[in-house]
């Protein structure tokens, strides 16, 4: 069984390593927290990361980590039982670099822990202090695609008052889709959050693209995280990991649990997408699942679903699809899959490792026999993955994975 060493290092908020002697005899200095516990990853798609870990409170490095004050970085390794490496985390490269946020001091136990969260935390503490009518991107010369918009909105607040002192620790990474929404002419209203504008407006639109937060490390440097995307996050990778359960043969899960959830107004097999002027005006495109498979409203009736664009003026046409109509197949893949979902527990024991084998957005295949629990080769996609690392560097990782939330698997 592999083992896994997880090494974190303490910062301020220029990058600057901040250290302590560690609880040894030898009261060696360094900037690295050797005596964590409770040590657990949280990892989300388009979502915030979490690390959190335990330090005892008379650890001179438990002194040196103030909530809002220090940056922690996590990088991995993987050893083989023989001692060789199976994978490493690059130098510069961290699997997490994220901002103390969060402190709980319990003095009859002796122990301080300690949550740190991803930048992107960071960009739901800004709001913005002008007007934007964001429209041409002065770097392209054309219109603002749905990346370069995102990015405008975290630089607009990197600038606002400098970079230091706004701090949100996140940097222009590279944008590779190469067909990306264009979103522009977008509006941010004075007053207006970061966070809501990115997450809530610009990428919560159908069809969107993937964030792919790229942690980075130099010494001496406040940036924590560069700012990617591409069409879709991961690769699919179900052609060679199988995620398997009670079937007898390659089990790589020591659990498997499934939750199915049709949401109303999530849920639909019949979709408006309803343009400017709203359904009064006669700019609506529908799009239907008739009886392709078993949630077609032939099948199981008619669920409905209405998404509003108000900003679309144009009908378009539906082969290609373009304007409104792809609005309306863009939501329809995301209506048309019930919100069915798995949380895996992968054997500790088993030979595939998270960054090694398998990351966050990857699709991986699930077969399951238990039972009224069975699945046969269905495509999962990888949306959280929590790591947690015992005392004995034993990792154990829980992931949940669903068929799809975003249309963005083939089938």
């Amino acid at each position: 069984m592999a083992t896994f060493q997880w090494t974190m290092r303490n910062y301020d908020l220029d990058g600057v390593p901040v250290t302590a002697a560690d609880m040894t005899p030898a009261a060696t200095v360094s900037s690295q927290v050797k005596h964590a516990t409770n040590r657990q990853l949280g990892l989300a798609l388009n979502g915030v990361d979490q690390l959190d870990f335990t330090l005892y409170l008379d650890d001179p490095m438990a002194l040196q980590i103030r909530r809002l004050h220090n940056v922690v970085k996590l990088w991995r390794t993987v050893l083989d039982d023989d001692g060789s490496t199976i994978y490493a985390d690059a130098s510069d490269e961290p699997c997490f670099a994220g901002r103390v946020v969060n402190t709980i001091k319990d003095g009859e136990a002796n122990t301080m822990g300690i949550t740190c969260f991803s930048p992107l935390w960071n960009v739901q503490t800004h709001f913005h202090l002008l007007n934007h009518y964001l429209k041409t991107n002065p770097d392209t010369s054309q219109l603002y695609t749905e990346s370069e918009l995102m990015w405008k909105i975290i630089d607009l607040v990197n600038n606002a008052f400098g970079i230091a002192i706004s701090g949100t620790g996140i940097d222009e990474g590279t944008f590779s889709s190469p067909s990306e929404i264009t979103v522009a002419p977008f509006f941010v209203q004075k007053g207006s959050n970061a966070w809501v504008n990115i997450f809530d407006g610009i990428l919560a639109k159908a069809g969107s693209v993937d964030i792919i937060p790229e942690y980075t490390h130099t010494d001496s440097d406040p940036t924590l995280m560069l700012f990617s995307t591409d069409e879709k996050r991961g690769a699919d990778l179900s052609a060679t990991i199988d995620f398997r359960y009670h079937t007898g043969t390659s089990d790589v899960l020591d659990n498997l649990t499934e939750e199915e959830t049709p949401i109303p107004n999530e849920f639909a097999n019949y979709v408006w997408a309803v343009g400017q002027g709203g359904p009064n005006s006669g700019l609506i495109a529908m799009d239907e699942n008739v009886n392709d498979d078993d949630d077609g409203r032939n099948t199981i009736g008619i669920y409905m679903r209405r998404a509003d664009y108000d900003e679309e003026k144009i009908l378009g046409s539906s082969s290609p699809a373009t304007h409104l109509m792809l609005a309306a197949e863009s939501e329809l893949a995301q209506s048309r899959v019930p919100k069915t979902t798995y949380t895996t527990t992968i054997a500790p024991a088993a030979d595939i490792y998270y960054a090694n084998d398998y990351s966050i957005g990857d699709v991986v295949m699930l077969n399951a026999n238990k039972g009224a629990l069975v699945v046969t080769d269905v495509k999962q996609r990888l949306y959280e993955i929590v790591i947690e690392n015992s005392d004995n560097n034993i990792e154990t990782v829980t992931a949940s994975i669903a068929h799809d939330f975003t249309g963005k698997v083939a089938t």
